[in-house]
């Protein structure tokens, strides 16, 4: 099967080598590589340059101007010659048979259009192996692609529109695959591969990620639906402070107790699944989700959503 590899990078001298790489050593060689640049104002740009000279796979670098992600996409997937395109992400790490899997499971389910895998976190340090551990598993099943890795039909993109090009930070792939099932496009996870994802190597790029999504998630989707997740969070969070403030007099220190219970519950598979310091991560999520949202509550306006030029989800 014919198919172009599409990508942004900024900034990424220290991880495009490896990325291409990848792409250049896949059992299927795609019959392009397109890649958009943001804007780098590091070596990028040369980098792959001087790789496309003795590449066996056509590279064409789209650069000159400053790009967001989905502008990226957009540029990339328009040049592509192919009438499939592989979405990809420079980061993450593709096994050789990635994009063979993928295109077997088109070629054999001619109704598909579009095929993707099962994500793992790539432990890099202390940290990303924690956040791995609590967040993702031994693998993670989404229910729809993503910018991760996916080969898609190109028809399918231009029909749906697009990725949405002012989102301020993140959120377009999922705007776009649910748009993608809304409209009864089909995909498929394929099993037997699986794609390596960069997760945050630290607390501080953690709590960025944090922040980036859930901007997406509140251009993405109804104050309706964000108020009903906010309200458990903030609940959550009220609970967890009594619970401390209570037990610090005798007077109140049964009521602590319950509180603590009813916080002990909530957490007991997170415990099971990845221990104590997997729970605190998860719980620093929630205190996370509400400060930010509450900081970027402008988002809550309609004038920051999605609705004008395309539709607020109203699931999540």
């Amino acid at each position: 099967m014919k198919y172009s590899v599409v990508t942004t990078v900024y900034n990424d001298s220290n991880n495009i080598v490896r990325f291409l790489d990848e792409i250049v050593l896949q059992n299927s060689l795609p019959q392009e590589i397109i890649i958009a640049d943001g804007g780098s104002n590091d070596d990028t740009v040369e980098i792959i340059k001087k790789y496309a000279v003795n590449s066996k796979v056509p590279i064409k670098i789209l650069s000159g101007e400053r790009l967001n992600i989905s502008e990226g996409f957009n540029v990339a997937i328009k040049s592509a010659t192919s009438k499939v395109v592989a979405i990809t992400a420079v980061g993450n790490h593709y096994p050789s048979n990635f994009f063979e899997k993928l295109a077997d499971e088109l070629k054999k389910e001619q109704s598909l259009d579009a095929a993707y895998s099962i994500i793992k976190g790539y432990d890099d340090t202390i940290f990303s192996k924690l956040y791995n551990r609590t967040f993702i598993g031994k693998g993670m099943i989404m229910g729809y692609p993503s910018n991760h890795g996916v080969l898609i039909k190109k028809q399918v993109v231009e029909e749906l529109g697009f990725f949405y090009e002012k989102f301020n930070y993140a959120g377009e792939d999922y705007e776009l695959f649910q748009h993608f099932l809304e409209k009864g496009k089909k995909a498929k996870c394929v099993l037997d591969t699986e794609l390596q994802w960069e997760t945050p190597k630290t607390f501080k790029e953690y709590c960025k990620q944090t922040k980036v999504y859930l901007v997406g998630r509140m251009q993405c989707c109804n104050n309706k639906l964000l108020l009903k997740m906010l309200s458990k969070n903030i609940i959550y969070v009220v609970i967890f402070l009594l619970a401390i403030m209570a037990f610090l007099f005798d007077k109140t220190r049964i009521i602590s107790y319950i509180l603590w219970i009813i916080v002990f519950l909530f957490n007991i598979k997170g415990i099971i699944q990845s221990g104590l310091k997997g729970m605190l991560l998860k719980n620093s999520k929630i205190f996370l989700e509400v400060y930010y949202s509450f900081k970027e509550r402008k988002y809550f306006l309609e004038k920051n959503k999605i609705v004008f030029e395309r539709r607020v989800l109203k699931n999540y």
